[in-house]
């Protein structure tokens, strides 16, 4: 279902997990760009469905 990367940091780890979840009920997606000491991106892709009413 999750996991951690490390038990060092505070926190259950299932925010991601969530995020997914939700976003796969709605028709949604989230993808993630990182980079070695550069940082992580998360991107949210939510459709607007009260534009095709």
């Amino acid at each position: 279902m999750f996991y951690r990367a490390s038990n060092s940091d505070p926190g259950t780890g299932l925010g991601l997990y969530i995020c997914k979840e939700i976003l796969q009920n709605i028709d949604g997606r989230i993808f993630v760009e990182s980079a070695k000491g550069a940082g992580t991106v998360f991107i949210l892709h939510i459709k607007n469905k009260a534009a095709s009413l």
